[in-house]
């Protein structure tokens, strides 16, 4: 997971009774603060929010790896116990 920065304003710029939506993203924040500039309501700075940028679906869910688990596992086991299992003798 890397972090990258978000800049998000205010689809209403008049009244800010709109809905906040992104309109760039950064790979530093100190970019993404110089972007923000008078960017929101009324000529107000626009926030700046740190955002999760994930390798893939299973990352971002947090899901284990259960192959790579399995592989710790199996490795604790002794020769017996593996082919007791099924998993011959590795």
């Amino acid at each position: 997971m890397r972090v990258i920065y978000g800049v998000f304003n205010n689809s209403d710029l008049t009244e800010g009774r709109g809905y906040i939506k992104p309109i760039a993203y950064f790979t530093t924040r100190e970019s993404a603060k110089a972007h923000a500039l008078k960017r929101d309501v009324q000529g107000t700075n626009a926030a700046v929010r740190p955002v999760p940028l994930y390798e893939d679906a299973t990352e971002a869910r947090g899901e284990p790896d259960l192959d790579a688990a399995f592989k710790k596992i199996a490795a604790k086991l002794t020769k017996g116990e593996r082919v007791l299992m099924g998993l011959g003798d590795e």
